[in-house]
């Protein structure tokens, strides 16, 4: 007669997980702080989350911009839409490669915005600093797309932000 065995997940497997969905606050904490995403309770202070060496670039593929920026030109900029903040967002982490104090992690973020979404795509790298993770460097390319049709006034399940990882 055959026992019943449970199965745990693998301590690789829990460090892993832990390790995107750090690498996801801190994407988030970083949106928040530059004004793209709502601003979170309590704010993130962006002087933080950059590592001294950061080097941003992005992409703005409907103008064709390339913009630059270094630590104190990340932390004085606004690449938010003012006051108007996303109804909807999106988050796909979509591979991380992990070492004992860096990481490199894929992404893909939709923030909506009525009938507008942008679309920010790209790869950042993040150090293991003394006060948790920062932000080493972050590349994307950034596109705004239009959407065909007006959404319904009720709140449903899709409104609500959903997160995947691959």
């Amino acid at each position: 007669m055959a026992a019943p065995s449970a199965s745990t997940p693998s301590r690789e497997i829990e460090i892993r997980n832990c390790l995107r969905l750090q690498m996801e606050d801190l994407l988030q904490s970083f949106y928040s702080a530059v004004g793209v995403a709502p601003r979170q309770h309590p704010p993130a202070n962006a002087g933080e989350l950059l590592a001294d060496n950061f080097r941003g670039q992005f992409f703005l593929r409907d103008s064709g911009e390339h913009v630059s920026f270094n630590k104190e030109q990340m932390l004085v900029s606004d690449l938010g839409h003012r006051d108007i903040r996303p109804n909807a967002q999106l988050i796909a982490l979509t591979s991380t490669c992990a070492a004992d104090i860096f990481v490199s992690v894929n992404f893909a973020i939709a923030f909506r915005y009525g009938q507008t979404s942008v679309v920010r795509r790209g790869t950042f790298k993040a150090v293991k600093v003394h006060s948790g993770w920062a932000l080493r460097s972050i590349d994307e390319e950034v596109r705004t797309v239009m959407l065909p049709e007006s959404r319904r006034k009720l709140r449903t399940a899709s409104d609500a932000p959903r997160v995947w990882i691959r």
